[in-house]
């Protein structure tokens, strides 16, 4: 599980910066929207925190954040690539609230689609420095 600052600075910075559609944080949204339109998940599937030996309570996070982007099935892939080139841009080598992201990986779609969507997704990894007292 990524640290909790991690989680929000991602999601605010995802929530700031795009509108292509809803945005559904990881395990807030159970269901597919009602009216069938598109949608982004964020997830948090990898993370793994190490302590740094300078001889503080300083620690390093490195993980990798997940977006999964949802069309309705028939609207064709142009949606998902476009997403994809956007949100990559929105967080390729860039650094806000403590968390630096590194280079997205390409989206791969997902075909067997999930209930009348069409899905694609990709992960950004990233790292996190923090300290506690």
């Amino acid at each position: 599980m990524a640290h909790r600052q991690v989680e929000e600075a991602v999601e605010a910075r995802l929530r700031a910066n795009w509108s292509g559609a809803a945005i559904h944080a990881e395990n807030d949204q159970e269901t597919t929207p009602g009216d069938g339109s598109a949608f982004v998940t964020v997830q948090f599937p990898f993370s793994e925190t190490k302590r740094w030996p300078l001889g503080q309570r300083m620690y390093r996070e490195e993980g990798r954040f997940r977006l999964v982007m949802s069309v309705p099935t028939g609207t064709g892939k142009a949606a998902l690539r476009t997403w994809g080139e956007e949100l990559s841009a929105l967080f390729r080598d860039v650094s806000f609230n403590g968390v630096t992201c590194q280079a997205p990986g390409s989206p791969a779609t997902i075909d067997d689609g999930e209930g009348g969507y069409h899905v694609a997704a990709f992960t950004c990894p990233y790292h996190f420095t923090f300290q506690e007292a």
